[in-house]
């Protein structure tokens, strides 16, 4: 959770140049998964679009699924050109 301080700085350092993770930071943020479960082993083949949820096989708590409704799933739509 960041404070509107915090969000107002990552926001500013976003627009600056590093508008090309913004979609990774918003993911991160929404479905407030960690760095290591979100940003460094994301994998196109772990979105499950039939069920909405994104699988994740290695977290800090073990195999979990984070659920994928409303901003996540925009989010992921948003960038399906990689796919």
């Amino acid at each position: 959770m960041l404070t509107n301080a915090e969000w107002n700085r990552l926001s500013a350092v976003l627009k600056r140049g590093y508008h090309h993770i913004a979609p990774a930071v918003a993911l991160l943020l929404v479905t407030t998964m960690r760095v290591s479960e979100a940003l460094l082993r994301f994998r196109w083949e772990a979105v499950d679009l039939d069920r909405c949820i994104l699988k994740l096989g290695r977290a800090k708590a073990g195999r979990r699924e984070v659920p994928l409704l409303g901003d996540p799933l925009r989010i992921i739509f948003s960038h399906a050109e990689f796919m």
